[in-house]
C-alpha cells in the first residue's frame, strides 16, 4: 500500500494520549474493568501532566508513517461483548458488535494523532494481494479478529477471513475518514451496483436499478463507467458522511469536511480507473476496477464486490458495528495497545494483522522493537498470521511473480515473534525474505 521513502526521521518516543486524552495504559485498564468516576479522572490527569512532560521534545517526525486498527465499545463503560459466529455471509441480521455510540467512542479511545504521507492512498496498489487468499479463507481463523491498514484492500480481506470485528488503522486521518465514506454509502446501497454508483456519483438510470444478483463484476464496473458523475449525487454522498460521523458522536477536526469532499471528488472524477498515485513517481498502478476483478491462483474472483454474498457479508459487518477505523502509529502507545486490549476484552483472538508495507518504515532496529513490543500484545495463537507486502523498488523478492511488483507475504506471529528475540531483524528487506510466500 505504502511505497518506499527515503531518510525515514527517527522519532522520540514520548507517552502517547489519545483523543480523550487517556494513554494506553489507562485504556487497558478501564477495558478491563468498569472503572469509578475517580480513576477515569486521575487517567486523564496522569496523561495531562506526561504531555506536558514531553510537549517540548515531540518533533512532526514523531508521526512515523505507520498504520494501524480499530476496536469497539466505550472503554470507561464496556457494553457486554456479544459472542458466536461471523456475520451471515447471505446477508442475514448480525448480532450488533456495539451501538453506535459506542463505536464512536472507542474510535475517540483508540485513535492517535493524524500524520502525513506523500501520496493519495484512495486505493490499493497492491496487485498481488489475492495471492493469500487461501490463507484467509481458512476456517480455522473465522469468528476473530482482524486487523489492516489501508484502504478497500481491507473490506476483501474481511470478506475473505470473516472475522467478528476488523480494526483499519491508519497514520492519515483520511484514510480513517475514507472508511467512514464507505460505510455510509454501503448502508445507502443495497447492491454491489447501487455502491459503486454512489462512490463514484454515477446514479443509476430510471429502469435500471436492479441487475440479477449472480452478474459479474465486470459487467458491473461496465455499467458503471459507461454513466457520467452527478454533481448533485456527489453532494449527497458528502452529506451521508457528514450525518454518519454526527450519529456515532465523531467530532469535525479542522479540514474533515474537506477531506470527505476531496475523497468523493477523486472518485466521482477518475470513476473505476482511479489509481493509488505518489508524488514523483511515474510507475503505472492498477485501477479500482483491475483490483475489484483480480482472481486468486485457482482463477476465482476474490475481491468484496465479486459476488453479491461477499458484499452483504461487508455490508452486515459495518451496519452491525464490527468495522472500526481507526487513526493510529503503528509505533504509538495507544492505537495497538488499545485495540489489544479490546480484544482481550471481547474474548477474541487474532486471526490476521495486515501490515502491507508499513513495516518498512519502521526501522532502524530500535525503532523496530516498539512495533514489535505492540505485536506482542495482541491476544493469538498458532493460526494468527500476519500478511505483508514487499515492493519491487530496485530488488525483487525471489518469489516475485511474472507481472506483478508486488509480493504477497505470510508469516505466522509466532515464529515472527521468536525470531524478533532470538535474532532481530535489521532491516525489512529480512522481514520480507524471512516471510513465506502462499
Amino acid at each position: 500500500m505504502f511505497q518506499a521513502i527515503t531518510d525515514v526521521v527517527t522519532p522520540p518516543n514520548p507517552p502517547r494520549c489519545n483523543k480523550l486524552g487517556l494513554s494506553s495504559v489507562a485504556i487497558a485498564d478501564m477495558i478491563r474493568n468498569v472503572p469509578s468516576a475517580l480513576p477515569f479522572m486521575l487517567a486523564i490527569a496522569a496523561c495531562a501532566v506526561a504531555a506536558r512532560q514531553t510537549a517540548s521534545t515531540v518533533s512532526p517526525a514523531s508521526r512515523q508513517l505507520a498504520t494501524a486498527a480499530r476496536s469497539d465499545g466505550d472503554p470507561s463503560r464496556p457494553e457486554p461483548a456479544s459472542r458466536g459466529s461471523p456475520p451471515d455471509a447471505q446477508g442475514g441480521v448480525a448480532t450488533q458488535e456495539m451501538s453506535d455510540e459506542a463505536l464512536g467512542r472507542l474510535i475517540l479511545a483508540l485513535s492517535e494523532d493524524t500524520g502525513d504521507f506523500p501520496s493519495d492512498n484512495f486505493v490499493s496498489n497492491e496487485t498481488s494481494y489475492l495471492h493469500v487468499a487461501p490463507a484467509l479463507l481458512d476456517p480455522a481463523i473465522a469468528g476473530r479478529a482482524y486487523v489492516g491498514v489501508g484502504p478497500e484492500q481491507n473490506l476483501t480481506y474481511i470478506a475473505l477471513a470473516r472475522p467478528r470485528i476488523a480494526y483499519i488503522i491508519d497514520i492519515r486521518r483520511e484514510n480513517m475518514l475514507q472508511h467512514l465514506v464507505f460505510r455510509a454509502l454501503v448502508e445507502e446501497s443495497e447492491t454491489r451496483e447501487a455502491f459503486l454508483s454512489r462512490l463514484t456519483s454515477r446514479p443509476v438510470a430510471v429502469g435500471d436499478e436492479r441487475v440479477p444478483p449472480d452478474v459479474s463484476i465486470d459487467e458491473i464496473c461496465d455499467r458503471v463507467s459507461s454513466r457520467s458523475s452527478d454533481s448533485n449525487l456527489l453532494a449527497a454522498n458528502e452529506e451521508s458522511a457528514v450525518a454518519l460521523m454526527a450519529r456515532l458522536g465523531l467530532p469535525q477536526e479542522g479540514d474533515d469536511r474537506a477531506s470527505i469532499a476531496k475523497v468523493l471528488a477523486a472518485f466521482a472524477r477518475d470513476g473505476l480507473d482511479i489509481r493509488y498515485s505518489m508524488e514523483r513517481s511515474r510507475r503505472p498502478y492498477p485501477r479500482l476496477r483491475d483490483l475489484l476483478a483480480a482472481r486468486d491462483d485457482e482463477g476465482v474472483q476474490r475481491g468484496f464486490l465479486s459476488s453479491e454474498s461477499s458484499y452483504q457479508l461487508v455490508r452486515t459487518m459495518l451496519k452491525a458495528n464490527r468495522v472500526v477505523p481507526l487513526v493510529g502509529d503503528f509505533l504509538g502507545d495507544t492505537t495497538l495497545a488499545g485495540v489489544a486490549a479490546d480484544m482481550r476484552h471481547r474474548s477474541v483472538t487474532l486471526g490476521a494483522f495486515y501490515t502491507s508495507n508499513v513495516e518498512q518504515y519502521l526501522f532502524p532496529a530500535k525503532t523496530y522493537e516498539r512495533f514489535v513490543k505492540n505485536v506482542e500484545a495482541f491476544p493469538r495463537d498458532g493460526k494468527s498470521v500476519i500478511v505483508r507486502v514487499w515492493f519491487d523498488q530496485g530488488k525483487a523478492h525471489p518469489a516475485q511473480r511474472e507481472g506483478h511488483r508486488t509480493t504477497s507475504l505470510l508469516k505466522s506471529v509466532d515464529s515472527f515473534l521468536e525470531r524478533c528475540h532470538a535474532r532481530p531483524y535489521r532491516s525489512y528487506m529480512e522481514v520480507a525474505l524471512d516471510s513465506a510466500p502462499p
